[in-house]
């Protein structure tokens, strides 16, 4: 049950219970007089008490057509005709409704996880890159990582597909095979063409002199988009970026697997601009919150933070009484609202490595690349901290922060935000 699951790990205040017996999920509430069985039920009760069924009664309304196409997904005619119709809702979009992850997308998302025939298909370009966007999200891969562990089975395919033969594993791409790619998107959030050299790669990974694609760390999520051959005619289609050492590699797949880059062809990078947007003002807001703490009074250590489009927070070392918490929102979020309206903008500086260290109780941590300079982001001097993540150049574009609940975990206070989209 990944969607009920997920959405319940988002919403982050109610603790699901399954029946061992008949495996459906039961929700139970304080008290025990109300229970509420099945994945349906649980999934709109939860969207509803946590702002993921919708801003308005429109888009309640489309969440609830999504809803219902779910169920055909489970379909063995026709279902062809359903992800086309999904594909071609999501062009120009990153959510199946509005600008936030809604209860739609997780289970549309469940339904197309169950059945992955529909990625023999060259032809769901945005219904794949949406796909990815989901399935990074940090409730998603805790919950799709649990569900493979107890019920590993294989994708189901068409009912008229023939046994597929496995084929040898693909050739791994490894970091020594390849020079440091430079990282163009520390030199500018908001450049989302650029051109490069193709480098080598597989069918499913590739590898460029130069990237403007953001890779997934630091609680930033990747960039997605496309690159194109100049030469080949051959379109890359980005859904992951991750780094390993100094080189960055683009996970995805060709649109046409006959038609491949060729070693050193002239490539042109297109990102998700929309998704890069978002990414850097829930980032910059990340790194706003601390300031705010520290204005408010809250001076408390900064812990981790993890800034996805879905579930968005930050950690500090230290408590808030439970008596103080509706006041304590109540300050920071006025004090972000001042902040995000002050004109205040991002400084970034580069620290020599020596010197890092005043940012990490005095040692120098061993995953920062020996010798080479610090990337420092502040706003106007406030809140320094060593990141290597896309922000916006002035804290009037993140618009309004948005302080969603103060939370408990463990020894630490944990900051729920969003932004206004």
């Amino acid at each position: 049950e990944i969607a009920v699951l997920a959405v319940a790990r988002a919403c982050n205040h109610v603790k699901l219970v399954t029946q061992p017996s008949k495996l459906t999920p039961t929700l139970s509430f304080a008290g025990g007089a109300n229970v509420l069985r099945g994945s349906d039920l649980i999934v709109r009760y939860l969207g509803r008490v946590s702002c993921k069924y919708g801003q308005d009664v429109v888009s309640s309304t489309k969440v609830d057509f999504f809803l219902g196409m779910s169920n055909l997904l489970n379909q063995k005619q026709g279902v062809d005709k359903v992800w086309s119709e999904i594909n071609t809702h999501l062009k120009g979009r990153s959510y199946l409704v509005g600008e936030r992850c809604t209860i739609a997308d997780y289970v549309i998302f469940e339904g197309l996880y169950r059945n992955q025939a529909w990625k023999t298909s060259q032809a769901y370009e945005h219904l794949s890159q949406w796909f990815s966007r989901i399935q990074n999200l940090q409730e998603v891969v805790e919950v799709s990582k649990k569900a493979k562990q107890t019920n590993p089975k294989v994708p189901a395919q068409k009912a008229d597909s023939k046994p597929v033969t496995k084929e040898p594993a693909a050739p791994q791409l490894q970091e020594g095979d390849f020079k440091p790619t430079s990282l163009d998107y520390l030199e500018g959030t908001y450049v989302f063409e650029a051109s490069a050299i193709f480098c080598g790669g597989t069918d499913t990974s590739i590898v460029l002199d130069r990237t403007i694609f953001h890779p997934q760390g630091g609680g930033q999520p990747t960039d997605i988009g496309v690159i194109l051959g100049a030469k080949s005619g051959s379109k890359f289609i980005v859904d992951n970026v991750s780094k390993k050492g100094s080189v960055i590699f683009h996970g995805g797949k060709f649109e046409d697997p006959s038609k491949r880059f060729v070693a050193g062809e002239p490539v042109q990078l297109q990102i998700d601009e929309a998704h890069r947007r978002l990414c850097a003002r829930l980032h910059s807001a990340g790194h706003l919150i601390d300031v705010a703490m520290t204005n408010v009074g809250f001076d408390f250590k900064p812990a981790k933070g993890y800034h996805f489009p879905s579930g968005s927070y930050v950690e500090y070392v230290g408590a808030i009484k439970a008596e103080e918490k509706e006041q304590a929102m109540k300050k920071l979020q006025d004090e972000c609202d001042r902040l995000c309206k002050s004109g205040l903008l991002l400084n970034v500086v580069k620290v020599p490595y020596d010197e890092a260290g005043k940012f990490y109780d005095g040692k120098v941590p061993d995953f920062l690349p020996q010798g080479k300079p610090v990337r420092v982001v502040s706003f106007h001097g406030q809140a320094e901290c060593p990141c290597g993540g896309t922000h916006v150049d002035n804290v009037a574009d993140i618009e309004q922060v948005l302080v969603r609940k103060l939370e408990k975990k463990k020894k630490n206070v944990r900051v729920c935000y969003d932004v206004k989209r």
